[in-house]
């Protein structure tokens, strides 16, 4: 990220992984799930 960062100028890296971290759905179905089978 922080690479990136610094190829696109951003000024702090919030903005930059604002812009461009995106988790899509199914990567929050497949982390739910891990997370659930820890809590059981």
């Amino acid at each position: 990220m922080k690479m990136i960062q610094d190829w696109l100028g951003h000024s702090d890296m919030g903005t930059t992984a604002n812009i461009y971290s995106h988790i899509d759905s199914e990567s929050k179905k497949a982390s739910a799930s891990v997370i659930g089978d820890a809590l059981r």
